[in-house]
């Protein structure tokens, strides 16, 4: 759609958070050698994180097409804040 280009028929939007080290190990590899793109949504404080995908790695997918979009800071477990830090 970038290009001006209309969606094919059947199009699917793959998306995944958290950026974890997996997708680029197992996952980029095989979106790549299809020819097909995501968008990962990354957790900024996880960012060169163990287990976590590096600043690097984030630019490397970006330059081979991947969406690299925010998915929150921190990503605080809900259920363990109390109501007011929830709001």
């Amino acid at each position: 759609m970038r290009d001006g280009k209309s969606a094919p028929e059947k199009a699917i939007l793959l998306t995944f958070d958290d950026i974890t080290s997996d997708f680029y190990d197992s996952v980029f590899p095989i979106l790549t050698q299809n020819g097909q793109m995501a968008t990962l949504f990354a957790v900024s404080d996880w960012i060169d994180q163990p287990k976590y995908l590096t600043s690097s790695q984030l630019l490397e997918l970006e330059q081979a097409g991947f969406a690299i979009q925010n998915h929150t800071k921190s990503h605080p477990r809900l259920s363990q804040l109390s109501l007011s830090d929830q709001e």
